[in-house]
């Protein structure tokens, strides 16, 4: 089990306390194969069922309050699939970002990885955004 903490809050985000059970939700909820202790479950069709499922699994999950509704989108491998963040956040993180005072907020998972913690140089924080925001676009499962 893989445990790990928020990013500092820089706009209300969905987050969950460990990772490697989300992703085995999520391999599950695609495959409709069972994983560590993550049972064989319906897609959700609302937030209720959503947090249903977390809870059935030990998952904790923290859902902004602005958040209403929930989608699953599923492609073809034969499909180029390009994810667009929403504009808002991607200028809330861009005017976080450019105020000299502070450091990027470099996600938990990446420093499991690392010997040392990752620390983003201030002149490269929107250069390291923006590769961040590439790869979330057009990675699929890797």
């Amino acid at each position: 089990m893989v445990a790990t903490k928020p990013i500092p809050v820089i706009n209300p985000r969905f987050v969950v306390d460990d990772l490697e059970k989300w992703g085995y939700l999520v391999k599950m909820w695609a495959t409709r194969d069972a994983y560590p202790d993550v049972p064989v479950m319906p897609i959700p069709h609302d937030l209720m069922e959503f947090r249903k499922q977390c809870d059935a699994i030990g998952l904790k999950v923290t859902i902004p309050d602005h958040v209403t509704g929930i989608v699953f989108s599923m492609h073809s491998i034969e499909t180029l699939y390009v994810r667009l963040p929403p504009a808002a956040a991607i200028k809330n993180v861009e005017e976080f970002l450019m105020d000299p005072r502070t450091d990027y907020p470099v996600p938990p998972i990446y420093n499991m990885y690392s010997p040392t913690p990752i620390q983003i140089p201030k002149d490269e924080k929107l250069e390291f955004h923006a590769a961040r925001i590439g790869d979330y676009s057009m990675t699929y499962c890797d």
